[in-house]
Parts: structure tokens; sequence; C-alpha cells
């Protein structure tokens, strides 16, 4: 082959676009050079230079990449290598090929603390194991990624307790994501939710429920359903406004309005 035609050939494999598969940080790699296809078959030796820095090696005989990525990023490796025609201890012509190493995807989730300063300031997280009537209740609240990424705090909150009468109740609520103070406010709505039941009027009124319960488990129909559902609605419902009237009071004090999209949904058994 003449020289102009091999400065000609390697010119041409230096423009030939060449893309490798991506690789993610810390996961096993492995991809193969198909020199036919690439219609490389003239190349006479070859190796790579820089991708031991990125913790990946070329095997010149299986023309194969491996190893387990070390850093992210858009990179370049120089492939070098000899055409046909070259001397064999000429200079080495280089060809930059790139590869995406792709972050991994845990790294990019940080893990930072709530401010322990805040006057409102909650755990980022609760776990409960303790004694409910006859049982046993298990409680458990971790704030999400997105809140742990920022170091904003744990909104949700839950609440528990014995009532008269063998009765016990459970109180979750969600706070909203978007309100400022959202983490108080599913606080105070579990512990208002819990204050109203054990008030005497309530704790009272749950005898009545009882004897309705008695009644309708012994001679099913539709009077004592319609009972039921009533004074179910209307337990909850209370509890619902006792609930409002302390965030409103609440938020007085703090000089925060309360808009409809910063209501806390309350789940109660």
């Amino acid at each position: 082959m003449s020289n102009r035609k091999v400065e000609e050939r390697v010119a041409e494999i230096i423009r030939q676009p060449v893309r490798v598969l991506n690789a993610t940080v810390g996961k096993p790699y492995e991809t193969r050079l198909d020199f036919d296809k690439l219609q490389w078959k003239d190349i006479t030796a070859c190796e790579f230079e820089g991708l031991e820095t990125a913790g990946l090696h070329f095997d010149q005989a299986t023309r194969q990449i491996t190893g387990i990525p070390l850093q992210s990023g858009n990179l370049e490796f120089l492939f070098k290598f000899r055409v046909d025609g070259e001397p064999e201890d000429g200079q080495m012509n280089a060809k930059p090929i790139p590869m995406i190493i792709n972050p991994d995807p845990k790294s990019l989730w940080k893990q930072i603390e709530s401010d322990q300063n805040d006057p409102y300031y909650k755990k980022d997280e609760l776990t409960v194991f303790a004694p409910l009537g006859d049982r046993h209740i298990l409680a458990s609240s971790k704030r999400g990624r997105s809140h742990a990424n920022i170091g904003s705090f744990r909104e949700d909150d839950v609440g528990f307790k014995e009532l008269a009468g063998g009765w016990c109740i459970v109180v979750v609520a969600d706070g909203a994501g978007s309100a400022k103070l959202s983490r108080k406010g599913s606080e105070l709505a579990c512990s208002t939710v819990i204050d109203h039941f054990i008030q005497p009027a309530t704790a009272e009124s749950m005898k009545e429920f009882d004897e309705l319960l008695r009644l309708h488990l012994g001679n099913p129909g539709e009077e004592t359903q319609k009972k039921l559902n009533h004074f179910v609605y209307n337990n909850l419902g209370k509890a619902a406004v006792a609930v409002h009237k302390k965030l409103q009071e609440f938020a007085g004090q703090a000089d925060i309005a309360i808009t409809p999209e910063h209501y806390t949904d309350i789940y109660i058994v």
C-alpha cells in the first residue's frame, strides 16, 4: 500500500463515527469492538489510552472493554492503532472514542439531616412498637428521598390510643408537602383526633355505639345500620371539625394562612 493510501486510510478511520455502549458507575461493564462490522480488518495493532483511569481495561486479543467504571461523565478515550503498511516501530495513530458513563443512581440522592434547631423539628424517622388493647401495634414513619435530598422534614405523623370500653383508635395524617409547616399540621391532626375521642362526652357516646352495635349484630336491620352510619359519620365529622379549629388556631398564632391545598389527609381506624 502506498504511503498516500495509508494516510488516507488512517484519516478515514479517524473520521469514522464510533460509539460504544453506555456504562454505569459501579456496575460491571463489557462491550466489544467488532472489527469486521467496523471494517477494520486492516488494523494490525491497537490499544486504548486512558481506560485505566476510569476503571476499565481493553483486551487486544478479544477486543473487549471490561471493568467496573469508577467515574461518570461524557468521556473520551484514545484508540491507538496502526494499519497495514505502517512500520511496526512507528508512532501509533490516535482516534478519540466517546463513552458515556452514567452515575450510580443512588449517588444522586443525598441524605441530609433536617435542622434539629428548627422550632417545629420532627425526627426524620419514627418507629414505635407498643401494646394497644389486647394486641400490639407497629407504627413507622420515614421521610421520602426527595425530602432527604434537600434536608427537609418528615411531613407525616401517626398516633394511637386505647379508649374506654375496649375500643382503640389509630390515626395517620399525610402532611401536605406544599405547606410550609405540614409536619406540625399532621402532628396536630393526630393528637387532636385522639384528644377528641378521650373527652368524657365522646367516651360516654361510645356506650351508645356499643349498644347499637350489639343490637345490629343480634338482629341486623336497615334501621340499626342507618343509626350506626349516622353515629360514625357524626363522630368522625366532629373530630375533623376539631382538627380544623386546632389548625386554624395554630395558624393564627404562627401568622400563617391556611389554604385548601394545604389541608391534611387524615385516616382514622
